[in-house]
């Protein structure tokens, strides 16, 4: 077959994504030798079975990406992880790479020498709020304990092994450098960033990083969350397209007078370069693969296929690391850039047929064939340039969107449904920031252009923002895909695209069948949404969810959420969203009672995932504070007030020495939520009887509390030792540690 070898590379790249994320390999062993003897069986009787080859080398290529996984899983991942975590180890090590300033916070990645006393070669991420003094590629030693990497992200990088930054822990600088060749590319990194911060200023500077480089720490945060609400994020998050909008300036030079081996040498140093810059981020690895194949094959006169170099690049990026695909980047890019070899132009083929573009495009052919009106040929064949540009742009687009659809669901948990129509206008300003950046930097040296260019760069920027912005305050945004028709989509949209295709494949006639899967799948969609929407709860549920390391806590009803704790552990975080189950995609207010792992851990998280809007914090030493967080509003202690959480819920806060606790109260419910430290015979008389109470430890004086039910989230042991007051305060007792409570308010 023609595109064996790709298809090979694709199937291998998305086995290994199924069984990293969802564990399916035994769903995928099963089917994948059910397909070898069918295929042997049809064989048999068959003779003249074409399609042998294609049926026995996929499954096999399935079957190599299982075991790949397991052998990287129990040969290099798992050794790390048992010999190292849950321990204290002292190491020596030298920073990797650049710190990664985020609010307050710094995350350093430190490649590890030698751990107790023995020769090591891991690396560890260290993410902390304290000043260490350490620059990128100090060498270092130090002690801390251990925990194991969670993050997808971490493990694609190598990264397996976090140092737990609450136990206390210990890094010093030895006074001398680790130096290798990518100490030179961070230093071309920070030069670049230097002539950036030297021609732009504010949030543009800020969006100028995110696009050219993909740092988007530098972005305000109302921006970031615009970007994620809207499905956006892959514009300030490097990848394959920002490579081919870098190039794209190559191309139509080839294109103009070919390509010669001097313009080959250029744009192949420029590809190495700029994935190094970028950190070899995976899309952008894929990209330049695929970019070197098409250059070269460009230059040799060779026509190449695109889906085989696509999945040349599969393989190459994940047969040395199968846990690649934990950087759910690089399933983004492959899944769109497939999309678009598969859709955009027969998309693009049928808008022009519906309104007869084709026509004039061919009318204007045959005119430059035949050389009469060359003026008249010039006009029209620029004319024509800016609808044709514009379809293709939309073909792309929708190409891209629809495929990504499905993953965006299954990985993020939102689908965003205006995505289409915002990247018409974010993806041609997104290239030409893209290109004034980095013709800032080529010609920092001439007087006058660069601040010129960067001005044009910075107007973009503008535009770009307020676009995302505005799109970001429309209905439907985002939804929430924790719900049952997503799923009941997802699996029609499969069937209607392999259903399309058979009847293409064997019809012939239709570039328009992605159109009809694009035109039912929607209906789907928007069906299942009405029927939702019209038999939702309107009831408001306040849920609270301990994972033995920390309290969440919200209170939801429709469109209204509010967190009024946001502590735990990141392995349980997607299970605090699906107890939350929020189709909102902000968070109206959030309140920090304590500033403490069990009450802040995933703050950073929840405030990625939604826009927040008000973050109340109890901080009695405001101007020592070590927590991370924006625009927020400090309660100091012996103060009180009211929150209105939705019509019907409020939230009374009260904070006193070294603790704070929260009322909320409906017209029929009551519930009061201490924090650890809290004493009772503070609290006013009306706050101490409630419907409910949740405490995670036996507050003093807990015999003035009157409640019909009390639940516990703390260790039984604590809860034994004050029976008696308990006893006195509550007529039911309920031990909930790892458990999810609702009450319906």
């Amino acid at each position: 077959m023609k595109r064996l070898f790709g298809l090979i590379g694709l199937v291998y790249l998305f086995t290994l994504a199924a069984v990293f994320y969802f564990n399916l390999s035994t769903v995928i062993i099963f089917l994948s030798f059910s397909v070898i003897i069918a295929a042997l069986i049809i064989k048999l009787i068959k003779h003249n079975f074409k399609c042998l080859l294609l049926l026995i080398a996929l499954p096999l290529s399935a079957l190599a990406a299982i075991l790949s996984l397991f052998l990287y899983q129990n040969i290099v991942y798992k050794p790390v992880v048992e010999k190292y975590s849950n321990k204290e180890i002292n190491f020596t090590a030298y920073v990797a790479d650049e710190p990664v300033i985020t609010g307050k916070s710094v995350s350093y990645v430190l490649a590890v020498d030698s751990a107790d006393g023995e020769k090591a070669d891991i690396k560890i991420l260290l993410k902390t709020y304290r000043e260490l003094n350490i620059d990128e590629f100090d060498k270092v030693t130090g002690s801390a304990v251990m925990s194991d990497a969670v993050s997808g992200y971490l493990k694609s990088e190598g990264v397996f092994l976090c140092a737990d930054t609450t136990v206390d822990f210990k890094v010093d600088k030895t006074g001398e450098t680790h130096i290798n060749p990518y100490t030179f590319i961070v230093e071309l990194r920070k030069w670049i960033k230097s002539v950036l911060n030297t021609y732009f200023n504010g949030s543009e500077l800020g969006m100028v990083y995110a696009i050219t480089l993909g740092e988007k720490s530098a972005l305000p945060k109302a921006v970031r969350n615009a970007f994620a609400s809207t499905g956006a994020s892959y514009l300030i998050v490097v990848s394959g397209m920002h490579l081919t909008f870098a190039l794209s300036v190559f191309t139509l030079i080839s294109k103009k007078f070919g390509m010669r081996l001097p313009l080959l040498i250029i744009c192949y140093i420029f590809i190495i370069l700029y994935v190094a810059v970028t950190g070899f981020a995976p899309p952008v690895i894929r990209a330049g693969i695929m970019q070197i194949i098409v250059l070269g094959g460009s230059f040799t006169r060779r026509q190449h296929d695109s889906i085989n170099s696509l999945g040349i690049a599969a393989l190459a990026l994940t047969i040395g690391n199968p846990f690649s695909v934990g950087n759910i980047g690089i399933i983004l890019s492959f899944t769109a850039t497939l999309g678009i070899l598969l859709w955009a132009n027969q998309i693009s083929y049928a808008i022009t047929r519906i309104i007869r573009l084709d026509r004039l495009n061919k009318k204007v052919f045959d005119m430059k064939k035949s050389g009469k009106s060359p003026k008249l040929y010039l006009f029209l064949s620029l004319l024509l340039k800016i609808p044709n540009f514009i379809i293709s742009l939309f073909s792309i687009s929708v190409s891209a969107a629809v495929w990504v659809m499905p993953v965006s669901a299954m990985a993020f948990g939102k689908i965003s449904v205006l995505i289409v129509l915002l990247s018409l206008i974010a993806e041609p300003l997104a290239a030409i920031i893209l290109w004034c950046a980095l013709l800032t930097v080529v010609l920092s040296l001439i007087p006058f252009v660069p601040g010129i260019i960067a001005l044009a760069g910075t107007i973009c920027c503008k535009w770009l923002m307020s676009s995302v912005m505005f799109f970001s305050k429309l209905p439907f945004s985002s939804l929430n895909a924790d719900k049952p028709y997503i799923y009941i989509w997802l699996a029609a949209t499969a069937l209607f695209a392999v259903f399309g295709y058979i009847m293409w494949y064997y019809r012939k006639n239709g570039a328009f069948y992605p159109f009809c899967v694009i035109f039912l799948s929607a209906l789907t969609l928007l069906s299942g949404y009405t029927v939702t929407w019209l038999f939702r709860d309107k009831n408001c549920y306040l849920t609270i969810f301990n994972d033995g390391g920390g309290i969440t806590a919200g209170v939801r009803q429709e469109r209204y959420f509010s967190l009024l704790s946001c502590g735990g552990s990141l392995k349980n975080y997607s299970a605090n969203l699906k107890a939350m189950n929020t189709d909102s995609g902000k968070i109206d207010m959030l309140v920090i009672p304590r500033q403490t792992r069990n009450y802040t851990g995933l703050f950073s998280d929840f405030s990625s995932e939604f826009d927040v809007n008000k973050v109340f914090v109890y901080d009695n030493t405001v101007s020592e504070s070590k927590f991370d967080y924006e625009e927020s509003t400090p309660f100091p202690e012996n103060s009180t007030f009211s929150l209105k959480l939705n019509p019907t819920v409020t939230d009374r806060v009260f904070a006193s020495d070294s603790f704070a606790c929260q009322y909320i109260y409906s017209k029929s419910k009551t519930v009061l939520f201490l924090t650890a430290g809290s004493d009772i015979s503070k609290l006013p008389e009306e706050l101490r009887t409630a419907n409910y109470i949740i405490s995670a430890t036996a507050p003093k004086h807990a015999e003035l509390l009157s409640c019909d039910t009390l639940y516990f989230l703390g260790d039984e042991n604590s809860l034994k030792k004050h029976t008696k007051e308990f006893d006195e305060a509550a007529e039911n007792t309920i031990i909930a540690k790892n458990q999810t409570i609702t009450i319906k308010m």
